[in-house]
C-alpha cells in the first residue's frame, strides 16, 4: 500500500551530473513558481535501492524534464530514465541547454530552449507551462519553430524498441564473453598446474589441464544458458514488434493500435526487470 504521508511532486528532473549547478537553480527557480520538484540529490535516501526509487519516483509524477546537453545525451543512466517515463506515459519535456541533437524518442515533441542564460525567467515560464498546462501571461503563444512534424505517434516505440534491441544484444556478447573467459582461466589453471606440479604423475596433470577448463566451461554454459535463451527471445520479441510498428508507420489497419497497446504493456514488464542499471549514472 503506497504510502500516504509520503510528499508528492509535479516534476522528475533528469539530468547528467555534470549539469547539476544548472539544474540546481532550476530546481530553485521552479520552486519559487510553486512547482514540487523531485530530484535524486535530496530525495535519495542511504540505503535506497536506486533503480526502485527512480521507478517509484517517475511513476508518481505525470511530467519529465529532461535536462538535454551532451553529458545527458550521452547517458545510458538518463536513457533508462526516460524509458522508465515513456514506459509510464508520463509527459516528457526536453530543455535544451547546449547545442546538441534532441535524442529520437523528443522528435515530434517541442522543447523549452534555455541556451541564452539572458532568456533563463522566460524559459522557466514556459516550462511551468508545460508541466501545469496553465499559460501566465508572460508565456507567448508563438508557436514554437523546431516541430518535426514528419513523425508519428510510433516514433517512440520504434526508437524505445531499437535502444532495447541494441542493449540485449549487448548483454549476449557479455554471457558469450563471459564463457570464453571461463575457458580460458580453466586453460591457464590446467596450465599453472602443470608447471608448478611438474613432480606430480604424468596422467594426473594431464587429467587436470583436461577438467578444469572443461569444468569451468560447463559451469559457465549451465549458468548462462538460461539468460542467453532469454536474451534471444526477447531480442526476437522486439524485433517483431519493431517491424510491426515500422509498418504501421505507412499505414492504417486496425491491428496497429492493438500492436501499440502491446509494446506498452510489454514495457511495464520490461522496466520492472533486472537489467535496470544498479548504480546512478546521474552520481557518476
Amino acid at each position: 500500500m503506497p504510502d500516504s504521508s509520503a510528499p508528492s511532486f509535479d516534476v522528475f528532473l533528469s539530468y547528467h551530473s555534470g549539469d547539476a549547478d544548472w539544474v540546481e537553480a532550476l530546481k530553485t527557480a521552479l520552486e519559487a513558481k510553486g512547482i514540487r520538484v523531485w530530484i535524486d540529490s535530496e530525495q535519495i535516501r542511504p540505503g535506497d535501492l536506486f533503480p526502485g526509487a527512480l521507478a517509484r519516483a517517475i511513476g508518481g509524477v505525470q511530467c519529465v524534464v529532461l535536462v538535454l546537453s551532451p553529458g545527458s545525451v550521452a547517458s545510458t543512466w538518463v536513457e533508462e530514465e526516460f524509458n522508465l517515463a515513456l514506459a509510464r506515459r508520463s509527459r516528457l519535456i526536453g530543455a535544451l541547454i547546449d547545442d546538441v541533437e534532441p535524442p529520437g524518442f523528443l522528435e515530434g515533441r517541442t522543447w523549452v530552449d534555455f541556451r541564452d542564460p539572458a532568456q533563463f525567467a522566460a524559459g522557466v515560464d514556459q516550462l511551468v507551462f508545460g508541466i501545469r498546462g496553465e499559460r501566465s501571461s508572460d508565456v507567448s503563444s508563438a508557436i514554437p519553430p523546431y516541430r518535426d512534424v514528419s513523425r508519428d505517434a510510433a516514433a517512440d516505440e520504434t526508437y524505445v524498441l531499437q535502444r532495447l534491441i541494441k542493449r540485449r544484444r549487448q548483454d549476449v556478447r557479455r554471457l558469450w564473453y563471459a564463457r570464453i573467459a571461463s575457458a580460458l582461466v580453466g586453460l591457464a589453471i590446467g596450465g599453472t598446474f602443470s608447471i608448478v606440479a611438474a613432480d606430480a604423475g604424468l596422467w594426473t596433470r594431464l587429467a587436470v589441464a583436461v577438467l578444469a577448463p572443461s569444468i569451468l566451461t560447463l559451469a559457465a554454459w549451465g549458468l548462462t544458458a538460461t539468460g542467453l535463451a532469454r536474451l534471444d527471445s526477447k531480442v526476437e520479441q522486439f524485433e517483431i514488434l519493431c517491424d510491426g510498428l515500422e509498418a504501421c508507420r505507412s499505414r492504417s489497419h486496425p491491428g496497429c493500435r492493438r500492436l501499440r497497446q502491446r509494446f506498452w504493456d510489454m514495457m511495464q514488464d520490461v522496466t520492472a526487470d533486472a537489467s535496470v542499471p544498479t548504480s546512478p549514472g546521474a552520481l557518476s
